[in-house]
């Protein structure tokens, strides 16, 4: 968390965090203006490749305060939940089946709910399956693959039942950020970041 405070006013990681489709031309041009830029070549690279890394960082941090909230919510609730059971019994233990408070009009206790649910437990799946207990699924992967792997004669039974399509997708081109394999990999504090003059906000796009 505090690697990101230190480098969060860097302009470049904030336009590359900024970035929307709708301003997407708009930083085209700022990665050609820093490309232009009469600095060395590895800081062009470095500052880019912060940039990028810097994202990758916070999103590790906010998918692990999302696992740490879901994990305390859960928690919450089930405290909750024994919490007001120890409460109901402790009250009826005094014989109190209402509470009348100020701010609160009472505390009240709710009768016990006793509710069933009809399990199944196995003990000869085949059996079952022979009398006919079963659902029938079409395994697809299995279709495509004797498409590809089968015969002349399986291609053209399958053909009979289906149609194939080919459905191309293509993937834009990414830039792809390679670290360096040394145990400074982390250390920022020696990277020169300047040259980044003209660039202070994202706001600077409207």
């Amino acid at each position: 968390m505090e690697k990101m405070k230190r480098f969060s006013h860097y302009a470049m990681e904030t336009l590359v965090q900024g970035v929307t489709y709708s301003t997407k031309s708009w930083l085209e041009d700022k990665f050609r203006e820093h490309l232009e830029k009469n600095i060395h070549f590895t800081q062009k690279a470095d500052i880019l490749a912060f940039a990028f890394t810097s994202i990758d960082d916070k999103i590790k941090f906010v998918d692990q305060q999302i696992k740490d909230l879901q994990d305390y919510k859960k928690s919450l609730k089930s405290s909750s939940v024994l919490a007001k059971e120890i409460g109901a019994s402790v009250l009826s233990e005094f014989g109190i089946s209402k509470l009348e408070g100020s701010l609160f009009s009472s505390i009240t206790i709710s009768k016990a709910i006793k509710t069933s649910k009809l399990a199944l437990s196995v003990e000869d799946e085949q059996a079952l399956i022979d009398l006919g207990y079963y659902t029938k699924v079409l395994d697809e992967k299995a279709i495509l693959s004797a498409y590809l792997k089968g015969t002349a004669e399986e291609v053209e039974e399958l053909k009979d039942h289906c149609d194939f399509i080919t459905v191309e997708k293509t993937t834009p081109a990414k830039l792809r950020i390679n670290k360096k394999r040394s145990s400074n990999n982390d250390d920022y504090s020696n990277v020169d970041l300047n040259g980044l003059d003209g660039i202070d906000d994202i706001d600077d796009i409207a």
